[in-house]
């Protein structure tokens, strides 16, 4: 469903165009290559939608491009979805004295929820890995909605489908996202902007989280993470994945967050069989070492949290995992570098060769 395309520019100034830059030609918003529905190119707006909605997606389309670029959301349909909102990042480009706008979308809805060990539902209050799969995902989905033209800071807090909590809470309501997972947002100057466990604290500073939380640079650890390209960080005994957005010009952060406990130890559960509880704990042990990996503030804490994990120490030690072992690769299944050149650990730390040719 991912998919990229372009489309010449009407430059007509009912749809947008800035008229005070010198006209270029008009080509009636004819399709010029689409990736994903071919059968569309040679084809422009009004073919496809019609005259009113033809028009409507023309203009908020051209008024994006032709001022700088940025998302929109609209309606789409398919057999399988049927009618359903879609999400663009659209870009006006200059090409042979010809206007014409790239763009590339996706449905705007979530991954599905990952599920637990053994297929049950996800704990939002630990370090499985189904649950840092899911902290990623919602905050992506939350920080497009924001992105779109009428996205609201309110819905984060509020509507379900971004893990908020809605107004009647003490009604029935149906749950999209484990319970204990939702978006914790603020600009940069520390106002809440949305809050999707506590709603009632939109408007207040960070500054009433952090003491609450004993984490006094809370928001400088949060603001830093969001300019240095997003990433994770651990806030108490919470984890939340934390990415910057910009808005009408101003900056802000957003996060997903969740408890990072453990999850459920099968005591009494030998790892020398493939038996229900085995696999149940396996995924606890990887999932823990997960956690502190990517949440390691600095160089200094990745590799102490790597030295725990493959010496067997504390979180990770033989009297509380068992049997268990992790093993750290690199990206090719290597030995990292940061476990060769660590006078901790050294080469007698490296994880076993994998070989597929090996019997």
């Amino acid at each position: 469903g991912f998919y990229s395309w372009f489309n010449m520019l009407s430059t007509d100034p009912a749809y947008g165009y800035p008229v005070e830059n010198p006209p270029l030609p008009s080509t009636m918003s004819t399709s010029l290559a689409h990736g994903s529905i071919v059968r569309i190119v040679g084809q422009n707006m009004t073919d496809l939608l019609g005259k009113d909605e033809g028009d409507s997606s023309m203009t908020s389309s051209n008024t994006v491009v032709w001022h700088g670029g940025g998302v929109r959301d609209y309606t789409w349909e398919t057999a399988d979805l049927g009618p359903h909102r879609k999400v663009a990042i659209m870009a006006g480009v200059l090409w042979n004295d010809t206007g014409l706008y790239t763009g590339a979308g996706t449905t705007h809805r979530p991954e599905p929820v990952q599920l637990g060990p053994l297929c049950h539902e996800c704990s939002a209050g630990t370090s499985l890995p189904c649950n840092l799969a899911n902290i990623a995902a919602l905050v992506s989905h939350a920080r497009m909605e924001i992105m779109t033209p009428l996205g609201q800071w309110s819905t984060l807090s509020r509507d379900p489908w971004f893990a908020g909590t809605p107004v009647n809470a003490s009604e029935p309501w149906e749950r999209f996202w484990p319970k204990g997972l939702s978006i914790l947002a603020a600009d940069y100057d520390g106002l809440v902007m949305a809050m999707g466990a506590f709603p009632e604290l939109v408007g207040q500073r960070m500054d009433v989280l952090a003491a609450a939380y004993s984490e006094p640079d809370m928001l400088d650890t949060f603001v830093q993470i969001g300019e240095n390209g997003g990433g994770w960080a651990k806030s108490g005994e919470y984890l939340l994945y934390v990415q910057k957005i910009v808005k009408s010009g101003k900056p802000y952060f957003i996060s997903a967050v969740s408890e990072k406990a453990w999850g459920v130890w099968q005591t009494s559960c030998s790892m020398a069989y493939t038996s229900a509880c085995s696999i149940s704990n396996a995924e606890v042990v990887v999932g823990g070492a997960a956690t502190e990996l990517i949440s390691a503030s600095d160089s200094d804490g990745f590799v102490e949290a790597m030295s725990d994990i493959l010496l067997q120490q504390g979180l990770f030690a033989a009297s509380r995992i068992g049997d268990f072992r992790v093993y750290i690769y690199d990206g090719v299944f290597g030995c990292p570098t940061e476990i060769k050149e660590s006078s901790q650990l050294g080469l007698s730390a490296c994880p076993p060769v994998l070989d597929n040719n090996a019997v």
